[in-house]
């Protein structure tokens, strides 16, 4: 199975005190933006270059939030999770 370009992406973003990484299903692109204010450009100006399907961030403790409102402030499809095993 070849990847199409075109194919709609799924997004899981993992957002730390200092970074915000990204990975890009089926693109299988992995990208890494500062956690600040020109990071979340960075971020939303990468993402945008996509045709996105779903961006999941997960939560951690409230570090996500300006992420989170970036992304909806954008209109792009974002749910928040939460991980546990």
């Amino acid at each position: 199975m070849s990847y199409n370009p075109n194919s709609d992406q799924w997004v899981g973003i993992d957002v730390n005190k200092h970074h915000i990484d990204i990975y890009l299903r089926p693109a299988g692109k992995i990208f890494q933006f500062p956690n600040n204010s020109t990071g979340r450009v960075e971020l939303l100006s990468k993402l945008k270059t996509y045709t996105i399907e779903l961006i999941l961030v997960g939560s951690t403790g409230g570090v996500e939030r300006p992420v989170l409102e970036s992304l909806t402030q954008a209109g792009l499809p974002t749910l928040k999770v939460k991980g546990s095993l």
